[in-house]
């Protein structure tokens, strides 16, 4: 029983979110094209039906917008004797006089046929055609009663809402008319379900992450699997906090608090520059950085991983001393998760959807201002704007600037329309004082039918927001043209501009609402009807909310500049936002020349386009080399190593019942080296794994498209014992050993095709290899 109440909340709470998002507009503009239907053009033998199913269709969308209403059930006369019943129970005893009055019909003609008369009794059959066509009549009767009924119903319950009760009896009135066959007053002939209703809000189909693919798919996999080895000392050293509470000594905390205060200006903006780049910051802080094998690349990784999360890590600057306790600042840097949320949504409308209800922004928002106002205002333009759309072939559109001046001049829209819009703020987006209520009183009906002049600014208004949506369209339009074409490229700049459209639809509908709710506190705005629809001067938004879309504007100039790369800009920009966003006393703030090193470091490694590329970034940033060397000159050395290089020796296959041979190939052990004091220079090596195949392939630089996949750790599962002495002071060492494995291998035919090969061996043998220390475990 739980499990039936559970599945009846979530059906009621789907129907109540999806009415929330009506489509007021596309909903009103039916409505308004149903009380403008003229029933003398359908053929005389549907008009009836089709009447019926239209009734319905208009039953249904105006109880979507009329709350709490319950409608009369609906019983008449039926049968000899008369016996009162249901809609349904009536409409089912008429069927079956046509049914059984159709069955008499094909009796008599197949007696006819069976006793080859021919003649027959026409009397008969006129009397049966007739009982048909009287329940045919009668059914036609009972559905027109009964929708009358509910329309009544509806208009009695809209007496709070002299809009919609007018447009219901004027649907009673014109339903009246037409079944009675009389004059249909609301009829008339137009063009106006040929006009251009509406336009994808995306420019059709394509999601809105295919635009800004930026955001989602950043980190390219373009690293190298071997690395020189370098150290990374120095940038560990300056990047790391200065910490004093570890210090024991007396005199040398003191001194420690005093450089530090001396140094307050680099160490905030080292903080920052932790909290823009967590990953790397974690990266450097966990390693034990002496010259581990593939740490440029590794570098360069984490560099972009930070890059890909850098609008989702700049917010979390509010933690920072300089934002703390400054709730104007972090309200500003919400600004940035406004280009994060693009990711979330497919359309604009989804993205105020979020805004509006975002506890943090609300909490921000009202600590600001000390009033709920800025944040009811985000509810009441979610609400405006999902009123301005139109649902086409199950796909949400705004509706056009066409439509806006087709329609709104016609008294019926506005009356749907507008009381649909004060329908929906009261009882699906709980509003109090939705700007509807004064429109209501000061602009009743009867103004309405002597001009629709008077909501001129209103319609102004709604036409900036709809200038607005189609700019989106065009936009949108031409990067779906350019991504179905694979020889037009998406540029950055391109996708840069769309989300500023979008930024600035978002901005211009809060600064429209704020003028809406003006104007329909004016009780005669009148301005010449032919300009409606057109668009008009740029809005103002409030301040409590300028900074906010100030900062979201700066973080798609961000996003533009991870797109073309240009990481300098965006470390410099990223740390500087929180001086722009400071007060000028705290201005102070620059960026020292080492800083700006670190930062063009970070950059050119993100920037590098190979293993060559980070390497020439590192040896800029000058660091020193040679790793093997501090192991060579340990008594006591134990560690993770790896050894690749050449192996030649006798390799036994004897799983697969081959034959021994004496073979050379590559080799790339992983594995554990432990040097005892008694060894000298040499040492013993335990080997885990062997990543010879993988190894091979990358050491040829011809292709870097080519991989081997499909393999299990197994495959290169590779245990063995080595005894491993340099030559000289090199990183090249003679291995003497045995080794169990690697499985894998791989074959190349003629044409470049690699296919993966798996296959038991034991090896014996001697290697000509180079020494690389990956991980110093413990070093006398």
């Amino acid at each position: 029983m739980k499990q039936y109440f559970t599945l009846l909340f979530l059906i009621i709470s789907v129907v109540a979110y999806s009415q929330r998002n009506a489509p007021v507009a596309g909903d009103a503009a039916t409505l308004t094209d149903l009380i403008h239907k003229d029933y003398s053009l359908v053929d005389i033998s549907k008009v009836k039906e089709e009447m019926n199913r239209d009734r319905k269709k208009v039953i249904s969308l105006l109880r979507r917008y009329i709350y709490d209403c319950k409608l009369e059930v609906y019983n008449t006369k039926v049968g000899s004797p008369e016996k009162e019943v249901g809609l349904l129970e009536a409409i089912q005893y008429h069927n079956n006089i046509i049914s059984e009055n159709k069955s008499l019909i094909t009796e008599l003609n197949e007696k006819l046929l069976k006793e080859n008369k021919s003649s027959f009794s026409a009397i008969k059959i006129d009397e049966y055609n007739q009982n048909i066509l009287t329940a045919r009549l009668d059914i036609e009767k009972i559905n027109f009663s009964a929708d009358s009924l509910k329309l009544t119903n509806l208009k009695d319950c809209s007496s709070s809402n002299p809009y919609v009760k007018e447009i219901l009896k004027r649907f009673s009135k014109k339903y009246e008319q037409s079944y009675a066959s009389m004059t249909d007053e609301y009829a008339r002939a137009s063009s106006i379900n040929n006009i251009n209703k509406s336009l994808p809000i995306l420019g059709g189909d394509l999601a809105l992450e295919t635009f800004i693919d930026g955001l989602s798919g950043f980190i390219a996999n373009r690293t190298k699997q071997e690395l020189q080895v370098y150290a990374f000392d120095k940038l560990k050293k300056y990047v790391e906090l200065t910490d004093c509470s570890k210090i024991e000594d007396p005199k040398k905390k003191a001194k420690c608090l005093e450089e530090l205060k001396s140094q307050q200006k680099k160490q905030q903006l080292l903080a920052e520059l932790q909290i823009i780049l967590p990953t790397t910051t974690r990266f450097l802080k966990d390693y034990q950085l002496t010259n581990i094998n593939n740490l440029g690349n590794d570098l360069k990784e984490n560099l972009e991983k930070d890059f890909d999360q850098l609008l989702v890590n700049i917010p979390q600057l509010k933690e920072s001393n300089r934002f703390k306790d400054k709730p104007e600042l972090k309200l500003a840097l919400k600004g940035v998760e406004f280009i994060n949320q693009l990711n979330k949504t497919k359309n604009p409308v989804e993205l105020i959807d979020i805004l509006s209800r975002d506890k943090e922004l609300k909490e921000l928002l009202f600590e600001v201002t000390k009033e709920e106002t800025a944040y009811e205002n985000l509810n009441a333009v979610s609400l405006l704007v999902h009123s301005l759309t139109i649902v086409s072939n199950s796909e949400r559109r705004f509706v056009s600037l066409e439509f806006l001046s087709n329609y709104s001049t016609d008294i019926n829209y506005n009356l749907l329309y507008f009381g649909f819009l004060h329908n929906q703020s009261k009882y699906h987006y709980f509003i109090d004082g939705f700007p509807t209520d004064k429109l209501m009183t000061n602009i009743s009906v009867d103004d309405l039918e002597n001009g629709i002049s008077k909501l001129y600014n209103v319609q102004q208004d709604i036409g900036r927001i709809l200038a607005s949506a189609e700019r989106i369209y065009q936009n949108a339009r031409k990067i779906r043209i350019a991504s179905q074409n694979s020889e037009t490229k998406i540029e950055p700049e391109t996708v840069h501009i769309y989300v500023e459209d979008i930024i600035n639809f978002i901005e211009d509908s809060y600064g429209t609402y704020i003028e809406i709710r003006t104007d329909f506190s004016i009780s005669n705005p009148v301005a010449p009807e032919e300009n409606v629809g057109t668009t008009a001067t740029s809005t103002t938004i409030s301040v409590d909310l300028e900074k906010y879309f100030s900062t979201a504007h700066f973080a798609n100039k961000l996003l533009l500049d991870l797109r073309k790369k240009r990481y300098n800009n965006v470390l410099f920009d990223a740390l500087s936002l929180g001086v722009d966003l400071t007060e000028k006393s705290d201005l102070n703030f620059d960026i020292t020349e080492e800083l700006a090193r670190v930062l063009n470091f970070y950059a050119n490694v993100a920037n590098a386009k190979d293993s060559e590329g980070v390497e020439k970034a590192i040896s800029a940033f000058a660091m020193p080399q040679g790793s093997y060397k501090s192991k060579q000159k340990a008594n006591i050395y134990v560690g993770l190593d790896t050894y690749p290089g050449l192996i030649f020796g006798l390799d036994l296959n004897g799983y697969e019942g081959n034959e021994s041979a004496f073979a050379v190939g590559i080799t790339a052990p992983v594995g554990i080296t432990i040097k005892p004091k008694f060894t000298g220079k040499g040492s013993f090596f335990v080997s885990v794994i062997d990543i010879a195949a993988p190894f091979r392939l990358r050491f040829d630089n011809a292709d870097e498209t080519r991989t081997i996949s499909d393999y299990t750790f197994e495959n290169i599962l590779a245990p063995g014992l080595y005894y491993s002495t340099p030559l000289g002071d090199s990183p090249i060492s003679i291995n003497i050993g045995t080794q169990y494995g690697p499985q894998l291998d791989f074959e190349e035919n003629s044409e470049g095709a690699i296919t993966n090969t798996i296959k038991d061996s034991f090896r014996i043998g001697v290697g000509l290899v180079v020494d690389i220390p990956l991980y110093s475990i413990y070093r006398k």
